[in-house]
């Protein structure tokens, strides 16, 4: 789905993203909500659903995309749950950066 990039190319995507994308990477809301959203649905591996929304913010997972990379690398038998946690990640970190996402 995605693949791995080296840590100068993720600078160098990063050092292109509007402010809005930047400060949301880094932000502790955009880091509480993540940790709101596992915890609300027992989600032990709080870094892997972390880093999809990182690749998100950064333009290299489509926001579409959310639902199947959560199966495939968090809840592969989940179907009903990884929608739902798309869902969530979208209205509460995406949708504030929706268009800067567009752009």
């Amino acid at each position: 789905m995605t693949f791995e990039l080296t840590k100068e190319q993720r600078w160098e995507i990063f050092n292109s993203l509007p402010e809005n994308l930047k400060d949301a990477i880094f932000s502790g809301d955009t880091a509480d909500a993540v940790s709101n959203i596992c915890k609300l649905h027992n989600i032990d591996d709080t870094a892997s659903v972390a880093k999809i929304v990182g690749q998100v913010l950064i333009g290299l997972l489509p926001p579409d995309k959310i639902a199947e990379a959560i199966k495939e690398k968090i809840l592969p038998s989940e179907d009903s749950l990884c929608n739902t946690l798309a869902i969530e990640i979208q209205h509460y970190i995406l949708d504030p950066v929706m268009n800067d996402l567009q752009s």
